[in-house]
């Protein structure tokens, strides 16, 4: 009846509840408190664990890599909805997306996240979250494409500095 498992290193764990829990709300696509039937937000970390495997199902994925020279955007499943003009959700405080129960509690939004991910190992849930990894643009100090001498578009400007002084704190 309980299972024994041992997430590793290089693996994240999602955690399922098949039985025994609290329907979600409408619109609502991963669970936010282990109490909801259905994926959670809450992810497993390296580790032993033993859970009662007629209520709980634990999948092991490799963590998300992305690359020197890329970058990962990232696009939130679930959250609150963006405000009516609001093209990107700002950054809340989430471990960089890695806590999705803290995305979801400190008011995260639905869509493309305003703060991209850079180069790194992370332990994010793909069912919360999906990361598009794509190539880094080269910009000198002045926010000039290196590659094609254009300005980068204002909203690209915002994000991408975003991304750069987030990581100075």
């Amino acid at each position: 009846m309980f299972g024994f498992v041992t997430i590793r290193d290089s693996e994240v764990g999602i955690l399922e509840r098949k039985r025994g829990g609290l329907k979600m709300e409408p619109g609502q696509f991963v669970a936010r408190d282990r109490l909801h039937n259905g994926i959670q937000a809450e992810t497993l970390t390296p580790g032993a664990y033993w859970f009662n495997r007629f209520i709980w199902n634990v999948r092991k994925i490799p963590i998300s890599y992305i690359g020197v020279g890329y970058i990962g955007i990232v696009y939130a499943i679930d959250g609150r909805p963006l405000r009516e003009g609001q093209t990107k959700g700002a950054y809340v405080d989430c471990n960089l997306y890695q806590d999705g129960e803290a995305f979801l509690s400190n008011g995260g939004k639905k869509g493309e996240q305003a703060r991209h991910l850079l180069p790194g190992m992370y332990r994010i849930n793909p069912h919360l979250f999906r990361v598009l990894v794509i190539p880094e643009k080269k910009e000198d100090k002045k926010g000039i494409n290196v590659e094609d001498n254009s300005p980068p578009a204002d909203d690209k400007i915002t994000a991408h500095m975003i991304s750069r002084f987030d990581d100075l704190e």
